[in-house]
């Protein structure tokens, strides 16, 4: 008896054992070993042969993702990244806030390929997408969250100006719209970072600069910059200071 596969004659080895009129394959874990399998049986009166079609079915893995975290500016295009192996070749399917994609109507949305592509977040949030691919051997799925924020905005437009006399305390007030988590603040006087001044404290999660006691000195041109990954906003204030009225 002689054993075949895809016309290549078989030999015991590790991976195949031949028994007589059996052929058993040791530990089939990939599709390389479907095939066509053909077993023939000669003497000297003849011989006769059987085919067998052997399909392996392997059960489907992601091994090609995105970060599991991703953080976008409300409104701006992204993609997604969800690639599998298994046999047969694994579908996908796509949901949002498990709500399947085709049925969503928060965005829209593409998918090519290994890749969901997604036009926007049309407000800040976080929202879960959740890659599924499955095939008659199994299925295996992983989530991204998605965390939509908006880029830093003024409240009120324009250079604000402060007058006050010396020797008086003054505040001035960041009044920028921002998310303190993503957000980082930077105060600024004349162009140039404030720090370690005694008489300065900086606080309110960076939103409020105020001066114990103002002097001449401190007059001049006080800016906060906003940042995060959506973008930046900077408020102005000019700060002017007089002496007491006798």
């Amino acid at each position: 008896i002689t054993w075949l596969r895809n016309g290549m004659r078989l030999e015991t080895n590790i991976r195949y054992m031949i028994e007589k009129n059996t052929l058993k394959i040791v530990d089939t874990r990939s599709d390389s070993d479907s095939g066509i399998y053909l077993c023939m049986a000669q003497n000297e009166a003849g011989s006769v042969q059987q085919a067998f079609t052997l399909e392996v079915m392997v059960a489907p893995e992601i091994v090609s993702v995105s970060p599991n975290e991703t953080v976008v500016a409300v409104g701006e295009s992204f993609s997604l990244k969800c690639g599998a192996r298994g046999h047969p070749k694994p579908a996908v399917t796509w949901e949002i806030n498990d709500e399947k994609i085709e049925n969503a109507l928060t965005t829209e949305y593409k998918v090519e390929d290994d890749y969901l592509y997604v036009k926007e977040l049309p407000q800040k949030g976080s929202v879960v997408f959740r890659c599924t691919v499955h095939n008659a051997a199994g299925l295996d799925e992983i989530d991204y969250v998605v965390r939509a924020i908006a880029p830093p905005t003024v409240n009120k437009e324009g250079v604000q100006t402060i007058n006050i006399t010396e020797n008086d305390p003054t505040i001035i007030f960041c009044d920028i719209d921002i998310d303190p988590k993503e957000t980082e603040v930077v105060w600024m006087k004349n162009g140039v970072p404030i720090s370690g001044d005694p008489q300065i404290d900086i606080n309110n999660r960076k939103k409020t600069l105020k001066i114990s006691k103002t002097l001449l000195k401190d007059e001049g041109t006080y800016t906060c910059t906003a940042t995060n990954s959506a973008g930046n906003a900077t408020l102005t204030t000019k700060l002017y200071v007089g002496g007491k009225e006798i």
